[in-house]
């Protein structure tokens, strides 16, 4: 029979566990959103790549013309992941094979 620390110990590691998710999901007591952007303010500044180009942080990327090859590893995470990564390849314009 194993003694009542062997079998606290998953416990423990359990909890703390979902501690540490927990704490990354929340935001700290004192933080708050970054303000929005204001509709005055220019789309580009000079120094900056052309807005109509895109970027990843507006999901406004165009890959018309362009020709990936996504892959994965035999285990189900891996299959989900190539299949996310190939539909958003596929929705920004870009030929994808599998």
């Amino acid at each position: 029979m194993r003694s009542l620390d062997e079998r606290a110990k998953p416990r423990f590691a359990f909890l703390g566990a979902i501690a540490l998710i927990l704490a990354a999901c929340t935001t700290p007591a004192g933080a708050t959103a970054p303000p929005a952007a204001s509709a005055s303010a220019p789309a580009a500044s000079a120094g900056s790549p052309d807005a109509s180009a895109g970027s990843p942080a507006t999901g406004a990327v165009d890959l018309a013309g362009k020709t990936f090859t996504v892959g994965s590893k035999e285990f189900t995470e891996q299959l989900i992941l190539g299949q996310i990564t190939k539909l958003v390849l596929e929705d920004a314009g870009a030929t994808v094979t599998d």
